[in-house]
């Protein structure tokens, strides 16, 4: 079903002028692209798809960084993750969104129209992973992302830290890196939360300053060398690439999904996975494929996060933080934000005052609050390889 598609991305690109039309939003992504969401290995590729990617990787890039993310009701930080990610060199920042009922498509037409930020409106037939689904068009159907040396791949709640030593900026850390390197592995610092119930105003980067290392990581690839985005934490590589830790030691693939933590000297990732309750339960009833429920449980949110304490403070480093306010004030101050910002508040306090008068809803987090009394008993659930791991 997808050849046609795959034969018109190779006309289009076949024309030397064809991004003189990437200001253009992209075309919305239907379930006519839902067999994308099966990995297929190469030998079974059809000769279209095989076409397709020898056209694509031949596009010569103009630009260093890309972020890709697919994202669904992430209304309230969005801003303050795009702000991040300006703010530490990304050049163009692509999201797949699906299914927003938060104001998160009001927000990115918005973004589109003023900001380095190109929104792909999409949807699914139920049952579909529509994260691998769009990561798989991105790749194969996206031209306009292969202007782009490098994508980092990462979900809005991820917030990626370049190290001092590249002035905080991850174009500067890139190219300083070896000439041999294909992909750069950043690792994960679960960022810990009280487990309260209410949402917290301000920002993410202030009102969570206590992590603890995790060993899983996202990377940052060349992006001429992915065959598949399957695996959202690793990609596909083609054979003989050399993938660096964050201090350009050459990483043995063999041992990448073990339980030891990647070094951080060069950077880490924020991982912001819980915050309040009641925007855990948004996080639930996105989660269409995850586990056999298809929901995230109630035991992972209690038990996703430790005590905060002075040996676990991981506060952000200061320059960054500096800089993405600089960046978000730039949001704030065009024209229109404000009272963007002001209807998606209204919006969310809409569902806050649902959920929190809703005493089933009461009942299970006082349960649960009782199930694991406190933080420091629940952070033995993090550790990979733990009872529950992220």
């Amino acid at each position: 079903m997808i050849e046609a598609p795959l034969n018109a991305t190779r006309r289009r690109i076949a024309s030397p002028d064809w991004a003189d039309d990437i200001f253009r939003l992209p075309a919305p992504v239907g379930p006519e692209f839902d067999e994308l969401a099966v990995d297929t290995p190469v030998a079974e590729w059809s000769q279209a798809r095989r076409d397709t990617m020898a056209a694509l990787r031949a596009i010569k890039p103009r630009h260093k960084l890309a972020v890709l993310c697919v994202a669904r009701n992430e209304a309230p930080h969005l801003a303050e993750w795009i702000a991040h990610y300006l703010a530490i060199g990304a050049e163009k920042i692509f999201v797949y969104t699906n299914d927003n009922t938060d104001g998160t498509d009001e927000l990115l037409r918005w973004a589109a129209t003023c900001t380095p930020v190109v929104p792909i409106f999409s949807s699914a037939a139920p049952g579909v992973n529509i994260q691998h689904r769009n990561y798989a068009h991105a790749l194969l159907l996206l031209p306009e992302l292969r202007l782009y040396e490098w994508v980092l791949v990462v979900d809005a709640d991820e917030f990626l830290i370049p190290g001092a030593q590249f002035d905080y900026r991850l174009p500067t850390m890139l190219a300083a890196a070896p000439a041999e390197t294909h992909a750069i592995l950043f690792p994960w610092r679960w960022r810990l939360y009280d487990r309260g119930f209410e949402r917290k105003p301000g920002l993410l980067a202030e009102n969570y300053p206590h992590a603890t290392p995790h060993c899983l990581f996202k990377t940052v690839t060349r992006l001429r060398h992915i065959i598949s985005l399957q695996d959202v934490h690793f990609p596909h590589l083609e054979p003989g690439c050399t993938i660096r830790d964050t201090a350009f030691a050459p990483v043995d693939l063999a041992a990448i999904w073990g339980k030891a933590h990647k070094t951080d000297a060069g950077g880490w990732i924020d991982h912001y996975w819980g915050k309040s309750f009641e925007e855990f339960l948004v996080k639930m009833r996105r989660g269409d494929h995850l586990g056999p429920d298809g929901i995230r449980n109630y035991d992972q949110f209690f038990g996703w996060t430790g005590q905060p304490m002075t040996g676990n403070l991981s506060l952000e480093p200061e320059p960054v933080l500096a800089s993405m306010k600089r960046e978000l004030a730039r949001l704030e101050a065009k024209p229109g934000y404000r009272e963007l910002r002001a209807r998606l508040e209204s919006r969310y306090a809409e569902y806050a005052a649902r959920v929190r008068n809703d005493p089933e809803l009461q009942r299970i987090h006082q349960e649960y609050l009782r199930k694991y009394p406190s933080p420091a008993a629940a952070a033995r659930t993090l550790a990979c390889g733990g009872t529950v791991a992220p």
